[in-house]
């Protein structure tokens, strides 16, 4: 193989990796979107409830890991209740 012709194996090869390291980014972000697209969902749902149709939340330690996810939970089951 000429110089030439390694060279342009090593670019080839060097795209292909490019190509599959932007995959996973574009992955990685589409996952971090659908995320981020969920907690706004559940934030504008707990900010268009009002009090006078009985519900309200309170939450005692919001940097609970555990409270967070279990709110995220509750916050979801009642979401689905009103759909």
């Amino acid at each position: 193989m000429s110089d030439i012709d390694c060279d342009a194996a090593a670019e080839a090869a060097s795209y292909e990796y490019v190509m599959d390291c932007k995959d996973e980014e574009i992955a990685r972000l589409r996952a971090e979107a659908d995320a981020l697209r969920k907690d706004a969902e559940r934030y504008r749902w707990l900010r268009d409830q009002h009090a006078s149709e009985g519900r309200s939340f309170h939450v005692r330690e919001p940097n609970s890991e555990v409270v967070s996810r279990n709110l995220d939970f509750a916050i979801d089951a009642a979401m689905g209740a009103d759909a």
